[in-house]
């Protein structure tokens, strides 16, 4: 991750440039026609920046091309035999090469559907009404893996939408895509310590994942060793 760009956030230099203070942001929120309903906060995209720099993710390069149909409404982490609500185990991110439109199939959302009680993903699309995440290219759509979305129905005749999917999922869950074994090696040689810690080749908290109790990066490619939580003096209570 190198950099984050979250829009507006009620900080004290963007309430003096809209002119506005915090108590007259409803106009605001209309106005602009923020699905969640609040400007974010410098705590939420703090939040996020910890979560998308943790320990793995899958990649996906998505086209829609004209004619194509809407995709069902679905939850990225329903695989997961995980009662819902449950804390995040799963960072979506749509990435815009191409302006997202209604019209040529920006993804839809459900905002809060991440909050329901055990949802049944498999009666169906669900009566629930969506939100189609308008963008520019260039722009990155961010979303909790329990949020119930989908692609649009393509309906222009010229247009292709094309996004690329980066699924950041906690340490302790298995990739969608292996990317140990699909990124050739002499390839995840040319990446970052950082980075091969992304795709999967790290510990988890050291210890899940070790080849007699190193990091699969520190045995390929002579990264940093990594200390288990049991031999770790004293024990850090953050692992």
């Amino acid at each position: 991750m190198i950099a984050v760009a979250p829009g507006a956030i009620p900080t004290e230099v963007m309430l003096k440039a809209i002119g506005h203070d915090e108590s007259e942001l409803g106009e605001v929120l209309a106005k602009w026609n923020i699905p969640m309903g609040r400007l974010g906060t410098p705590q939420d995209i703090g939040a996020a920046c910890v979560y998308l720099a943790s320990d793995a993710s899958s990649l996906a390069s998505i086209s829609l091309a004209p004619g194509e149909t809407s995709q069902v409404l679905h939850a990225d982490d329903q695989v997961q035999p995980l009662a819902k609500p449950h804390v995040a185990t799963v960072c979506n991110s749509m990435w815009a090469l191409t302006d997202f439109t209604a019209d040529n199939g920006a993804t839809r959302v459900v905002p809060g559907s991440h909050l329901w009680d055990s949802p049944d993903y498999f009666n169906g699309e669900p009566d629930v009404d969506t939100v189609v995440a308008e963008m520019s290219k260039g722009s990155v759509l961010v979303w909790h893996g329990s949020t119930w979305h989908g692609g649009g129905a393509n309906t222009t005749t010229d247009e292709v939408r094309v996004g690329v999917a980066m699924n950041y999922c906690a340490g302790f869950i298995r990739q969608q895509e292996n990317q140990q074994l699909g990124i050739p090696r002499e390839v995840m040689a040319t990446f970052s310590p950082q980075l091969r810690q992304l795709c999967g080749l790290g510990m988890y908290r050291g210890l899940t994942g070790n080849i007699e109790k190193r990091s699969p990066a520190e045995i390929l490619y002579g990264d940093s060793p990594q200390v288990q939580v049991w031999d770790a003096e004293p024990i850090d209570p953050r692992h």
